[in-house]
């Protein structure tokens, strides 16, 4: 009921104001068309081109009969697509929009007015410059291994630790409620929408509506879920909704990539709770998860937008097809390793939490870090981590 009504009063109304309406141009043609390859010489191509990488993946399929693993083949397939001309072009800057700072730095290299010094620098800025697509593609694929497989397979099995089987549904709705109420919290305090005219109240903001809309539904939330009956804890509820909506509308794009750490750090929460029962007594494990989820989900979700923005401002738009679908095998290969390194390191300890969360914390610190190093290695970012008043 509550998932039908985000996406009725609140997902739809974003979508039809945000999303962009214009029409693809048409595709131009020049010249006479040309005589289309032959399917078998197309092929023999294909086979003479790729070998190499055909024959690694079908080893790495005859593995899985006796290593039971399917790793060896995402990490064949993931090497067939590197070796692809589409990603070696990526890679060396092929499809990218060159920047006004880009050209800046070519002129003052041509011009040859530095010091050795200053000309590395600025060549080393020129690298930085035409390699932000790879490197954006790199850091959407290493986000969606940090939480997609936590996601849909760490927290299902919590869920069964925490409930069986019989209960772990609700309880695993209650989690992904808490972590999409945490991204909706962030996105509504971002969105730009025209003023909407409703009966009684005259015309007001979009997003002062959606933002009402999204507090309503904390209050509720906590009113009737988390802590039923309770009217102060709908009204705690509201104020750190009201909170966190005036906190997300202060951060830019580069902000938001910095500090996924802090929404993976967020699970040290329930960890504590799970490991050392006794050290905040008020807080069941259960309690603890949905709290970490909802912060959780308040830095994922606008991590992963920013990160999808930067991706396509610094893509030549004749282009952007290649380099999505490039970053689109890039983000379902890692998702793969992240599965089956997840799986692997859960069969290894029964019961497999509160002890995966020592692993998962390691690679969540180095993560952090990653992310937190990241505006180096994409440039063009905004300035600041978080908006300028006025």
């Amino acid at each position: 009921m509550a998932e039908t009504a985000i996406h009725g009063l609140v997902a739809v109304p974003l979508m039809l104001f945000t999303m962009p309406g214009d029409k693809p141009a048409p595709a131009k043609t020049t010249g006479p068309a040309k005589a289309k390859t032959p399917f078998s010489e197309r092929a023999a191509g294909f086979a003479k081109r790729y070998w190499k990488e055909a024959a690694l993946t079908a080893a790495a399929i005859a593995s899985f009969s006796f290593l039971h693993s399917a790793l060896p083949i995402a990490a064949a397939l993931f090497y067939w697509v590197f070796q692809t001309d589409t990603v070696k072009a990526l890679r060396a800057g092929g499809y990218r929009e060159v920047s006004p700072r880009e050209r800046e730095i070519e002129a003052a290299l041509k011009d040859g007015g530095q010091d050795a010094a200053q000309t590395a620098a600025l060549q080393k800025e020129a690298k930085t410059w035409k390699s932000r697509q790879f490197a954006a593609v790199l850091y959407s694929a290493g986000q969606a291994v940090m939480t997609y497989p936590f996601q849909n397979f760490a927290l299902p099995l919590i869920a069964v630790l925490l409930m069986g089987t019989a209960g772990k549904g609700l309880l695993l709705g209650q989690l992904l409620g808490a972590m999409y109420f945490g991204n909706l919290i962030a996105n509504s305090s971002q969105a730009n929408l025209p003023e909407i005219r409703l009966p009684f109240l005259g015309r007001m903001p979009g997003a002062h509506i959606i933002k009402a809309l999204v507090l309503g539904m904390a209050a509720a939330w906590v009113y009737t879920g988390l802590v039923p009956g309770s009217i102060l804890a709908a009204v705690a509820a509201v104020a750190a909704a009201a909170g966190l909506m005036w906190f997300s509308s202060k951060v830019t794009n580069r902000g938001w990539i910095r500090m996924l750490g802090l929404g993976l750090a967020s699970l040290t929460l329930p960890a504590a709770v799970w490991f050392f029962p006794g050290l905040i007594p008020f807080l069941s494990v259960q309690t603890a998860l949905t709290i970490s989820m909802l912060a959780y989900g308040l830095f994922v979700g606008p991590s992963a937008v920013s990160l999808g923005i930067y991706q396509q401002n610094a893509t030549n738009k004749a282009d952007l097809g290649k380099v999505f679908g490039t970053g689109s095998s890039f983000f379902n290969t890692f998702n793969s390793l992240g599965y089956g390194l997840l799986a692997l390191a859960a069969g290894a300890f029964t019961p497999a939490f509160p002890i995966m969360f020592l692993p998962m914390g390691a690679l969540y610190l180095i993560g952090g870090w990653y992310f937190w190093t990241a505006p180096k290695r994409l440039p063009g970012l905004p300035d600041a981590s978080f908006k300028k008043p006025g």
